[in-house]
């Protein structure tokens, strides 16, 4: 066998590279050796089932009222609403000064929403109501539904948004 000859192993030809096939054995290398992503990384994704204070309900008291609102929006058109209502056309959601409420949030929609209520805390609960951790910003999935106590400490106009 002479030196630089294809050996004994290869049968045919090989094709010529293309820039995407190249590219593409590249990335597949890359992916390999660097163990990107969250499978069989040796690390554990947390869910907020798996969310723990290390302290108790601050308030303690339970909500004297619950409010529900749905997320609910347009995908093609990235309009996003509660209620199907929009802005200019909603009236304002009212907290009595001290009181201790329950907001249940329904995502309608197919994208996930960052929810947060400005100038309060959110007490996050379990799916059994008791008080899981306290949180400014509760992330929505798509097709979820979640529920935190609120206590109204905070006097003046704060909005509710997605941020």
């Amino acid at each position: 066998m002479s030196q630089g000859g294809p050996g004994p192993w290869r049968t045919r030809p090989r094709k010529p590279a293309t820039r995407w096939s190249t590219c593409r054995r590249r990335r597949r290398r890359q992916a390999r050796r660097s163990r990107i992503g969250l499978r069989d990384n040796g690390r554990r994704v947390l869910s907020y089932a798996d969310l723990r204070s290390d302290f108790a309900d601050p308030d303690g008291r339970e909500p004297m009222r619950t409010l529900e609102l749905h997320l609910t929006g347009h995908m093609e058109r990235f309009v996003w609403s509660f209620d199907g209502i929009r802005f200019s056309d909603a009236e304002p959601l009212v907290f009595r000064y001290g009181e201790r409420l329950r907001v249940v949030l329904v995502n309608d929609t197919m994208m996930a929403h960052p929810i947060h209520l400005h100038g309060m805390w959110s007490d996050l609960e379990d799916a059994d109501g008791r008080f899981q951790v306290r949180k400014h910003t509760l992330d929505m999935p798509p097709g979820t539904r979640r529920s935190y106590r609120v206590t109204a400490d905070a006097l003046g106009r704060w909005a509710i948004t997605a941020t």
